[in-house]
């Protein structure tokens, strides 16, 4: 912090290919990973509590994978959870 520098890791990995998680070292990668792992499907080796953050945990699929289908999903999902809670009086 005394330096304000910066710094960006870059790693290539393979669709179905773990990547070690760096939350051990900069402990703010956690969320940074969990939102990776949320929208893009990344899965980070060694990471302590590696679960959706942004997503509802019921959503299948990785949200911007190409060729996923959101709006059948988000229409899905709000018909099920909202049709669920319309009978419940607390609102």
């Amino acid at each position: 912090m005394e330096k304000n520098e910066r710094l960006r890791l870059k790693v290539h990995a393979s669709a179905d290919e773990r990547v070690p998680s760096v939350q051990g070292v900069w402990a703010t990668a956690n969320w940074e990973e969990r939102e990776v792992y949320d929208m893009f499907g990344v899965v980070f080796e060694g990471h302590p509590e590696l679960k959706r953050i942004l997503l509802p945990d019921a959503m299948a699929g990785i949200s911007v994978a190409q060729g996923y289908d959101i709006l059948t999903q988000d229409t899905a999902w709000v018909r099920e959870t909202w049709a669920s809670r319309a009978g419940n009086s607390d609102g």
